[in-house]
């Protein structure tokens, strides 16, 4: 292996082995993806993370335990009501007014899958809804809630999943649809023993 070669074995290693942006239970600050609306309508939106959803990152996808055992899953990014005080690029919904705003599936790849904690499956089939459950009483942003993405495929394998935001109750407009890419890395850990390995490799051949 020449120097070219492992350097850039070591940084595709070395971003399994940092803290994913997307990864829930690993101390690191929880990522949300926003919902409100384009300024100045009554249309829904999502905001969040440009490369996100501008489709240049994936959502990492980590070895399953338990019900998830043999495939991968994660429960980050989540899906908050943007704050009434935060500024930017997307209006706050107003949590006053009675609505059904939901997650709609436009299209999912196959194998790809979705549930709500702990393992109830939502979204099992292209135009279902998810509806975001609100505090009752409602919450500064209405609703935050936490979806876990999964699939039974291989080290390796992407998705895309692409959704559309929508309210049944007719208060807000639907969304434009939007994608979401995954996929499929080892454990931590284990992206660290094939880097030491690599390592290993390019020392014994010097």
């Amino acid at each position: 292996m020449n120097l070219k070669t492992f350097l850039l074995s070591a940084l595709l290693i070395g971003s399994l082995t940092a803290a994913p942006a997307f990864a829930g239970g690993g101390g690191h600050e929880h990522t949300d993806l926003e919902v409100g609306l384009v300024p100045g309508t009554t249309q829904l939106m999502v905001a969040g993370d440009e490369d996100l959803l501008g489709g240049d990152e994936s959502i990492e996808l980590f070895p399953g335990t338990g019900f998830f055992a043999g495939g991968f899953a994660e429960a980050e990014p989540g899906w908050e009501a943007v704050e009434v005080d935060e500024p930017g690029e997307i209006d706050a919904i107003d949590i006053t007014m009675p609505h059904q705003i939901s997650l709609q599936r436009v299209s999912f790849d196959a194998g790809f899958e979705m549930y709500e904690p702990p393992f109830s499956p939502v979204l099992t089939s292209d135009g279902l809804s998810y509806q975001f459950i609100q505090e009752d009483p409602p919450i500064e942003t209405g609703f935050h809630n936490d979806l876990i993405y999964a699939n039974f495929g291989n080290l390796g394998d992407t998705f895309a999943a692409t959704f559309q935001l929508v309210d049944p109750s007719g208060t807000y407009g639907a969304s434009d649809p939007f994608t979401l890419n995954f996929v499929n890395v080892p454990e931590p850990a284990t992206a660290a023993l094939l880097l030491m390995g690599t390592v290993a490799v390019v020392r014994r051949r010097r």
